[in-house]
Order: structure tokens, then sequence, then C-alpha cells
């Protein structure tokens, strides 16, 4: 089994690829190490089955599967003081 630090790494490889793959309505490759995957819309839902599969080995581990890295976002509306 991978490192709980190579899990999360593929987790967010994935999620970003997921991402991706929403707004481009392309294709988008994953890689690890020698091994390269292609998704595309017609097989998005593996990609979401890889992305459940990681965060249930990393939670197996006792790690957070967050994936993403977030931040808040400040957003200034007119007539704000």
């Amino acid at each position: 089994m991978a490192s709980l630090a190579t899990l999360q790494a593929w987790l967010t490889e994935a999620e970003t690829a997921r991402h991706k793959l929403r707004i481009q309505q392309g294709e988008v490759q994953v890689e690890h190490g020698d091994m390269r995957v292609t998704y595309s819309e017609q097989n998005a839902g593996d990609l979401d089955a890889y992305i459940a599969d990681l965060k249930a080995q990393i939670a197996g581990l006792g790690g957070e599967a967050t994936g993403l890295r977030r931040r808040a976002i400040g957003v200034d509306l007119p007539g704000d003081c």
C-alpha cells in the first residue's frame, strides 16, 4: 500500500483532473509513476470512483482526505462599508 503522503498527493492530482474535466469538457490525464490514465466525460464515473477509493484508503490510514487545498476568498461588494 502507498504511504499516506503519496495517497494524498494522488488525491490532489485526481481532484484537479476532475475539476479540469468539468470546466473543459475534454480529456484529462492522471499519472502515477509509469502509469497514465486518460479520462473523458464518458468515463468520468471511473475518475469519481478512483477519487472515492483514494479517500477511503486515506481514511483507513487515519489521514484526512481533503484533497484539493481550499482557502477562503474575500469579496468586495459595492456599497459595503
